[in-house]
C-alpha cells in the first residue's frame, strides 16, 4: 500500500492548516538527525521539510538529505529548517521551495537565527517568540502600507537581531526599538504577517498540485531495496587525526567545544545516565521547575567531569564517534584554526559579534550574562573562561580572514 508523503512540521504553521491542502500526508514532528533515514527504511517515498530542532538535539544534516535523495525519494523543503537544507541541498536534487529558501541561496540571508524560535513540545511545538525573518517581513510590509517610517521599521529589525531568539516576543522587540509608546495597535499590524506560515502553505500547495498532477508520485520515489543506510564517512583522508596523537587531538577538541558552546549538542546524550540528572528525574514532576533543576544538576555534573580533563576527554571522543559527529566536528575545529592562524588581530565587530553567538550558544542572552555566569573564572563555575576567550578569538581571525578573501 502507498503511504503518503511525510510533512516533517512544527510552529511553521498548523496541522490542521496543512492537512486541508495535502489531506494524504502523514505528519511528524520537527525533524531531527536520523528522522530522514529511518522513515525512508520504512517506505516513505515523499518528503515536506517545513520545521527541525536544533541547539540541544542534532539537527538534520546535509549528508542525510543527500542519502535520501540518491535512495530516489522526493525532498521538498521551506519555511524553516526546510528553507535552510533546501539552499544548501538543491545541487543533490532537493526542491526548496518559498521566499525564505531564495533568500539564504541568494545570500541575503546568512544565519540560522532568522528562522529560529522557541517552542512548546506539548502544545504541538507552537512557537513561543518571533521568527527574526518575520520581522523583517512585517517591517518591510508596514513600510509599504505607511504604517511605519523607514527609520522605524530599521530599529525594529535592529532590535531583534539583538534579542536571543528565544525571547523575541513583539512587545520586547518595540520596547527595544523605542517604540513602545505605539500601543497595541501597532503590535496587531506586525504580528499578523508571517512569512515561514506563507512559506509552509506555498509548498504544501506545490506538493498537493504535484500529487495531484501524478498520482503515481509515490510509487515513482519508492525504495527498490531493502537495505538499510551505510553511513559514510565525513573525511576520508588518510589521517583522521591530523596528525595529532589520539590523547592530544581529544584534550584540544574538547577544550574547542567546551570553549565554543558546541559540547551543548552532544553533552545531554553523554550526561543522561549521570546520577544527578535521575534524582531529578525522580523528585520533581513539575515540567518547569524540573526543567531548571535539570539545568542546575547538568552544571554540577560539567563541574565534576572539568574538574578531570583528561578523563573527560575519551568520553567526549566516545559519544562523538558513536553519534558519527566525530569527523564533522574535528574539520570544523581544523578549518577555524586553519584560517585563524593567518590572522594577527581580528576585527572588533567581528570579535564582539562572535562573542555574542558564542554566549547564546552556551544558553545564555548575551556576553555580558555570560560573564556574569563566570565564577573563578570558570563559566557556570565549570567551564574555564580562558577556553571561551580563546574560541572566540580563533572564530573571529577565521572570519575576518574569510572577509577579506573575498
Amino acid at each position: 500500500m502507498e503511504q503518503g508523503p511525510v510533512v516533517f512540521v512544527g510552529p511553521s504553521a498548523s496541522r490542521a492548516e496543512l492537512a486541508a491542502i495535502v489531506p494524504s500526508a502523514r505528519f511528524a514532528p520537527p525533524v531531527a538527525r536520523g528522522d530522514l533515514h529511518r522513515a525512508r527504511e520504512q517506505g516513505a517515498s515523499v518528503f515536506l521539510v517545513l520545521d527541525g530542532v536544533f541547539m540541544h538535539q542534532l539537527a538534520v544534516s546535509p549528508r542525510e538529505v543527500i542519502d535520501v535523495i540518491r535512495d530516489g525519494a522526493l525532498v521538498l523543503g521551506a519555511s524553516s529548517m526546510g528553507a535552510l537544507r533546501g539552499a544548501e541541498c538543491w545541487p543533490a536534487g532537493m526542491h526548496g521551495l518559498g521566499v525564505i529558501t531564495r533568500l539564504f541561496r541568494l545570500g541575503w540571508l546568512e544565519g540560522d537565527d532568522e528562522v529560529a524560535v522557541a517552542t512548546d513540545p506539548d502544545e504541538g511545538f507552537a512557537a513561543r517568540s518571533v521568527a527574526l525573518v518575520n520581522v523583517r517581513y512585517a517591517a518591510s510590509k508596514a513600510v509599504r502600507a505607511g504604517a511605519l517610517e523607514r527609520t522605524r521599521a530599521a530599529a525594529v529589525v535592529e532590535a531583534a537581531r539583538q534579542l536571543y531568539f528565544a525571547q523575541r516576543s513583539w512587545p520586547l522587540i518595540l520596547r527595544h526599538a523605542g517604540l513602545a509608546d505605539e500601543g497595541r495597535q501597532l503590535e496587531r499590524r506586525l504580528e499578523r504577517f508571517d512569512l515561514k506560515r506563507r512559506d509552509a502553505c506555498t509548498a504544501a500547495h506545490a506538493l498537493a498540485r504535484a500529487l495531484r498532477l501524478d498520482p503515481g508520485l509515490g510509487v515513482a520515489h519508492a525504495r527498490r531495496h531493502a537495505e538499510r543506510f551505510r553511513v559514510t564517512e565525513r573525511y576520508p583522508g588518510h589521517d583522521r587525526r591530523l596528525g595529532l596523537a589520539p590523547d592530544e587531538l581529544a584534550l584540544r577538541l574538547t577544550r574547542w567545544l567546551f570553549g565554543s558552546g558546541r559540547y551543548q549538542a552532544h553533552v545531554w546524550a553523554l550526561a543522561a545516565g549521570e546520577p544527578e540528572l535521575r534524582e531529578v528525574a525522580e523528585a520533581i514532576t513539575n515540567a518547569e521547575a524540573r526543567a531548571e533543576a535539570r539545568r542546575d544538576a547538568l552544571a554540577a555534573i560539567l563541574t565534576r567531569w572539568l574538574a578531570s580533563v583528561e578523563e573527560l576527554a575519551p568520553m567526549v571522543m566516545s559519544e562523538l564517534e558513536f553519534m558519527d559527529e566525530l569527523d564533522a566536528e574535528v574539520m570544523r575545529w581544523h578549518a577555524a584554526r586553519t584560517l585563524a592562524a593567518a590572522v594577527v588581530e581580528p576585527d572588533g565587530e567581528q570579535l564582539e559579534r562572535v562573542r555574542q553567538e558564542v554566549a547564546i550558544a552556551h544558553g545564555v542572552v548575551d556576553w555580558e550574562m555570560l560573564c556574569d555566569e563566570v565564577v573563578d573564572e570558570r563559566l557556570f563555575g565549570a567551564i574555564p573562561l580562558p577556553w571561551i576567550e580563546d574560541a572566540c578569538l580563533t572564530i573571529a581571525r577565521a572570519r575576518t580572514w574569510t572577509r577579506s578573501a573575498r
